[in-house]
């Protein structure tokens, strides 16, 4: 991947690796390109185990990188050492720690969307100390070629399998690359973090056992080897531990299904095995010679030994049927009880959706930055959010499970797929799923909703074709919410027409065209496996038996589960069942309200007197601490109000519309928030005691939300989402009267950056960004040059300064509550922090900040009945529908 030199970096005296670029990448102005965008996004990996990208260095006609310069020894070159004169390369004792420090970089990768590619021992460095550093992450894709400009399939092949379409002399960086790429990428398939969890896999084997897992005379033979047989699993020491071997099969499965799905599960059993919770590493029980038989191939056996297995089952499904069939016996089988759960989830927005088999879940959260994905495996308790989807929503599981498709809600909107393995997010066409839902069919074809009807494109990318076409002569208003009918040929949709009418089912012929009503219904209908259609109506979930055959309703509707959230755009009923008979919807919430109060440094609450409950929205101290400025909600609309502590009464700022986000000017006068104001969106000011009318500060479109003033007054930050979809902090001085005000960019860059705070002295600003793959809290000088500072270390948001300035305070959010975090901050010389500290665990509000008092927060109880959005859950549903809804034969 080009030569590499140890440097001297002047400016910071420090000494670095330089990475020149071989001559195919820097003589390609395309490809140039695309590998500095690539090494902005590899640059953005921070973590203690990962080597570091400092910066791309251009000097004409020499490209190169600048990366961390990492003392000590390849992994390679430590199993080298040790394959001589001793037959095993190191101790269990020694291999557990340095695994677990690769798998925590993995992880941290992989939850960034970054996948390495490449990894093998070669690429792993080992510091005298023990740490260990990961090399060369995902530069194996960034230096390979553009698959979007192949002329043909060989060409995107290659980017998968870079370094197998290298020169021939580089023949030995190709032999080691191929002994570790995982059977997907040796083919030349699409890879994802399956492909780095089989590399780690077989670094670990040889790390235990002195030897490549797959080796050859040449690449053929190595390809030949991972495509087609197992590693020596007897080369393993007997006092490998059974977790850990069973560790290495999942890794090391052939089948990228079958495949351990998360490193971060391998960096579990690896901190369980050096902490001796799952069997302790020198006291585990030697595995016996017949253990190690068991975990070799099978040898050749006489035909009617490898037919018995297969007799013997034959058998046994004769046996089931005759015993289902009641020739036996008379009883049967009594049906598995429906179970319920509710979950409360303060971040949820809803717009649910299951896989088909029942064991992942995708939902949209809203965050202070919008909407985004968030995916929960059914098997675990707590979701997780699914990297690329920033400022998206209304996912769509793909047959198989292994992508989700997902739009933009950031004009113009996208549709786009994602991985759930991890990746980067493809973009498919230009539309979205947002009013009128979407489906994944066997085809591997997208249908959505548009404004003229349905549409059709392939899931693969291309040009949307038009199916349905709204026929307005018949009063239609709207086709929505298609689903693909068992076999593929017929499409389902609710057709609506003129206000006051009752949404239709309409069924497409896919093969022959045209569409008819086939019932009255409501909203959001699907058919399920049972035999009916179901839809919700006023926030309950109906079904009516259907003859798949005949395409007609057989029977009555029943209502079958009552409080289904309807919020949204028009036609929303939120949920989603899968094909093994789970359900799951967003439950309609009623109008409680919440509490604001105080809390002290020890998390102790203090009710704020005088208090009504209201559904609060999001807001901001005055700067002498007295008044609360915030949105509240009142039926659909938000308003602007300002609460006099003292009084505990409220002066109402705002009349109709969305409006949100109130901050303070410095002296208290003023309230500055994202609103609408004769429908025209914008950024907007009014006297905090109402006495006259809001003025417009800025049109803002897509709308903007003010986050901080500088102390003197003179500028404004705000958020707002820019071209590439992706929120953005905007600069604006606040002009003189009758001149137009120019906003700028705080800065720029691929990630989602928001919620700025000026510093109370005006030097800093901090500010929350995704350019980890995760929400960080980050501190930037606000005027002047100067690099910026992390301030997190294990997500943050929602930063506020103390008054003097002397700390920042910012939340580590989880769903449902949040971790409330302090760093004390010196200012001499530069800008200073200490390792964050934790005060308390409380309520994860969107109302919260700082007294004039360091030690009194202001937070919003959110306990109770007030835990924010609900999803429920039933399992076996399937069951209770056909009781309830028998369905005619």
């Amino acid at each position: 991947m080009g030569e590499v030199y140890r440097a001297r970096d002047t400016k910071l005296s420090r000494d670095v690796a330089l990475k020149v670029l071989p001559a195919s990448v820097a003589a390609d102005r395309d490809r140039l390109s695309r590998f500095q965008r690539e090494a902005q996004v590899l640059a953005s990996l921070n973590h203690p185990n990962i080597a570091a990208i400092y910066g791309i260095e251009d000097s004409g006609s020499t490209h190169a990188l600048i990366m961390e310069l990492v003392p000590g020894r390849t992994l390679a070159e430590i199993i080298g050492d040790a394959r001589h004169p001793a037959p095993a390369a190191l101790k269990i004792d020694d291999v557990l720690p340095l695994a677990r420090q690769i798998a925590e970089a993995l992880e941290y990768a992989h939850e960034s969307g970054i996948i390495h590619r490449d990894l093998k021992p070669a690429n792993i460095k080992v510091r005298d100390d023990g740490t260990v550093k990961v090399l060369d992450f995902g530069l194996a894709k960034a230096l390979s070629g553009d698959a979007s400009r192949a002329p043909d399939a060989s060409a995107a092949d290659a980017m998968n399998s870079p370094t197998l379409t290298a020169r021939a002399t580089e023949l030995g960086m190709i032999l080691g690359t191929a002994a570790y790429m995982a059977p997907e990428q040796a083919k030349g398939r699409a890879v994802d973090r399956r492909a780095d969890i089989w590399a780690f896999g077989v670094v670990l084997f040889e790390m235990l056992t002195g030897r490549r897992g797959y080796h050859g005379e040449d690449v053929s033979e190595t390809l030949a080897a991972v495509l087609t047989r197992e590693v020596d699993w007897t080369a393993l020491p007997a006092d490998t531990p059974p977790r850990l071997r069973m560790l290495l099969r999942d890794c090391l499965a052939r089948d990228p299904k079958q495949r351990l799905r998360d490193i971060g599960e391998a960096r579990r059993v690896l901190d369980q095995l050096i902490a001796g919770d799952a069997g302790s590493v020198a006291g585990d029980v030697p595995v016996s010679a017949s253990a190690i038989a068991d975990a070799t191939p099978p040898s050749r056996v006489p035909v009617w030994r490898r037919a018995l297995p297969w007799t013997i089952a034959a058998l046994a499904i004769v046996a089931a049927v005759v015993m289902s069939s009641g020739w036996f016996s008379k009883t049967t089988e009594s049906p598995r009880p429906v179970t319920r759960a509710r979950y409360s989830m303060k971040e949820l927005a809803g717009f649910v959706a299951l896989s088909h088999d029942g064991t992942k879940l995708a939902y949209t959260v809203s965050g202070p930055q919008g909407l985004s994905l968030w995916l929960r495996q059914m098997n675990q308790f707590e979701g997780k959010p699914l990297p690329g989807t920033e400022v998206s929503g209304f996912p769509l599981f793909s047959p198989d499970g292994e992508w989700v498709a997902f739009s933009t809600v950031a004009a113009p909107t996208k549709v786009k797929k994602v991985p759930i393995a991890g990746g980067t997010s493809i973009t498919l066409c230009d539309g979205s799923f947002a009013n009128g839902g979407a489906d994944w069919g066997p085809d591997d074809t997208i249908v959505f909703a548009g404004s003229k009807g349905l549409t059709r494109v392939s899931a693969n990318g291309g040009t949307p074709q038009t199916i349905t076409t709204i026929d307005t002569g018949k009063g239609e208003t709207f086709h929505s919410r298609p689903q693909f009918l068992p076999g593929g040929r017929y499409l389902l949709f609710t057709l609506a027409s003129a206000a006051g009418e009752s949404p239709q089912f309409a069924v497409l012929d896919l093969k022959n065209g045209g569409y008819r009503a086939i019932a009255k219904g409501g909203d959001n209908g699907r058919y399920a496996p049972t035999g009916h259609l179901t839809f919700v109506r006023e926030g309950t979930l109906f079904a009516v038996p259907f003859d798949l055959d005949k395409l007609t309703v057989t029977g009555p509707e029943v209502p079958v589960a009552e409080g289904v959230s309807t919020v949204g755009p028009a036609g929303t009923g939120d949920y989603s069942f899968s094909d093994t008979g789970l359900l799951v919807y967003s439950e309609a919430q009623t109008a409680q309200g919440t509490l604001l109060m105080w809390m002290d440094r020890q998390g102790k609450p203090q009710p704020i007197p005088g208090q009504v409950r209201r559904q609060w929205a999001t807001g901001r101290l005055s700067p002498d601490g007295q008044r609360i400025a915030n949105g509240i909600r009142n039926g659909k609309d938000n308003d602007i109000w300002v609460l006099d502590l003292a009084r505990g009464t409220p002066t109402r700022l705002s009349f109709g519309g969305q409006n949100d986000f109130p901050i303070w000017t410095p002296d208290g006068k003023r309230v500055v928030y994202g609103g609408t104001k004769d429908g025209k969106p914008g950024i907007y000011s009014v006297p905090a005691d109402g006495s006259s009318q809001p003025e417009l500060v800025i049109p803002t479109d897509p709308p903007g939300s003010p986050t901080s003033f500088t102390p003197d007054g003179k500028t404004l930050l705000y958020s707002q989402i820019g071209p590439n979809g992706r929120m953005r902090i905007l600069v604006l001085p606040l002009p003189a009267p009758g001149s137009q005000p120019a906003p700028h960019p705080l800065r720029d860059g691929p990630a989602s950056d928001g919620e700025a705070q000026v510093s109370p002295n005006g030097q800093w600003v901090a500010f929350s960004s995704t350019e980890t793959g995760t929400r960080e809290v980050y501190v930037l000088p606000f005027s002047g040059p100067g690099a910026k500072v992390r301030i997190s270390n294990e997500s943050g948001q929602w930063p506020r300064w103390s008054h003097r300035g002397d700390e920042l305070f910012y939340w580590t959010a989880t769903q449902g509550s949040a971790t409330l975090n302090v760093v004390t901050i010196t200012n001499s010389p530069g800008f200073v922090p200490s390792a964050p500290r934790v005060l308390f665990r409380g309520p994860a509000g969107t109302t919260w900040d700082v007294t004039p008092s360091p030690d009194r927060f202001l937070v919003e109880s959110i306990s109770g009945n007030d835990s924010g959005s609900v999803l429920a859950s039933v399992t076996d549903w399937f069951d209770e529908l056909r009781r309830r809804a028998p369905a005619k034969k």
